[in-house]
């Protein structure tokens, strides 16, 4: 027995020890698929995102404009009730501090008279002066 191993021993061949292994081309595409894959992953993650939060943003947008428009469209009833009372008093006379005014409380403002307006005579031509002829 002792022979035997003294025999694979002496048998026993070298193999050159290499400074970068080679992988075998499966698992090269396999890495390459991988991280092929991790970019599409991440692509469709941010496209997600993206599009939900442009889908919150026009929803919340719409939403605040919406508020407004209801907010417009109260005061306009508002302000319709109120003028619609307010009329109702004056033609009532039931208000007691609206006064239909007499008519020597009444200021008249006459206009001033028309100004006529002439327009200002043109200036006279200059003559046209010819160089002097010599010295």
């Amino acid at each position: 027995m002792q022979q035997l191993d003294n025999t694979l021993i002496q048998r026993r061949v070298r193999v050159p020890v290499r400074s970068t292994p080679v992988i075998p081309l499966p698992l090269a595409l396999l890495t390459q698929a991988r991280a092929i894959l991790l970019v599409i992953v991440l692509g469709g993650i941010g496209c997600l995102s993206l599009g939900y939060w442009w889908t919150v943003k026009t929803q919340q947008d719409w939403a605040l404009g919406y508020q407004q428009l209801q907010q417009l469209t109260q005061q306009r009833r508002d302000l319709e009730h109120t003028t619609a009372i307010l009329e109702a008093q004056l033609t009532q006379g039931s208000h007691p501090t609206l006064v239909v005014p007499r008519p020597d409380q009444f200021l008249v403002l006459t206009s001033s008279p028309a100004e006529v307006v002439t327009p200002a005579p043109a200036p006279p031509l200059p003559l046209p002066q010819s160089p002097p002829l010599a010295y």
